[in-house]
């Protein structure tokens, strides 16, 4: 059972630049790989956190780009995996964007993209969209989006759950596609930012970063209860009416 996280938080100063070297630590799991496109971002910024002081800036200029980081022989390689992502958006994306990708031996197996409508599309092997929430993403908020795909060249399956309060429990929305996708087979990598080439993305903000291959790992921070404060004297009174 493998479970993996990644806050940022170790990622200092804001305006770092992101590397394998350097998100461990505080942030949790080093990634195995990050990948800088040209004139694209891959940043701790202090702008925008899910939750500590620390998010990651992502975003990629005029020329074609990808700007990803992500994780490989540390989940190693999986029939289905979990994945969730904290994202910041202060506008839909002009060409839609791949935040979230799997890939099997260096070829896509699914992933989630970010429509340019602001719905969450899930991906199959050829990038096309199988299902897409009819709910659209907040604008200038955090939310949470989650999902699964199991990686088959004829049995594949893809899934993504909306939060539009992040660290909900329950969903807003959630697409299931049915079991019949190509998403090409067992996945090796998996990528969160960018994942497949695109000019002028974002920027845009992820936090929290999360893959498991044991099912929904949840929101990050789970809200405590809130527990009424009784006074001494309450306390008494009470105790004296047993």
């Amino acid at each position: 059972m493998t479970a993996l996280s990644n806050s940022f938080e170790g990622v200092t100063p804001s305006g770092t630049t992101v590397t394998t070297g350097n998100s461990g630590g505080a942030s949790g799991n080093a990634f195995d790989g990050v990948t800088i496109g040209t004139g694209a971002t891959v940043a701790s910024d202090s702008a925008h956190a899910a939750h500590g002081s620390l998010g990651c800036q992502i975003a990629t200029g005029a020329t074609s780009a990808q700007a990803f980081c992500g994780w490989t022989t540390s989940m190693g390689t999986q029939a289905q995996t979990w994945f969730r992502m904290y994202l910041y958006l202060t506008a839909n994306p002009a060409a839609s964007i791949v935040v979230f990708r799997a890939v099997s031996g260096g070829s896509q197996a699914g992933g989630m993209r970010i429509t340019t409508a602001g719905k969450i599309a899930m991906i199959n092997g050829a990038g096309t969209n199988i299902v897409t929430t009819v709910t659209a993403i907040p604008l200038n908020a955090w939310f949470r989006a989650e999902g699964f795909i199991i990686g088959s060249a004829t049995a594949g399956q893809l899934e993504a759950k909306l939060f539009l309060t992040p660290d909900a429990a329950a969903a807003d929305e959630t697409v299931t596609s049915t079991a019949a996708q190509n998403t090409t087979g067992s996945m090796d990598t998996y990528e969160f930012g960018v994942g497949t080439s695109t000019a002028n993305a974002g920027p845009f903000w992820e936090d929290d970063l999360g893959l498991s291959n044991t099912g929904y790992m949840g929101p990050s921070v789970v809200a405590l209860a809130t527990v009424p404060v009784v006074s001494p004297q309450a306390a008494v009174e009470r105790a004296a009416s047993w």
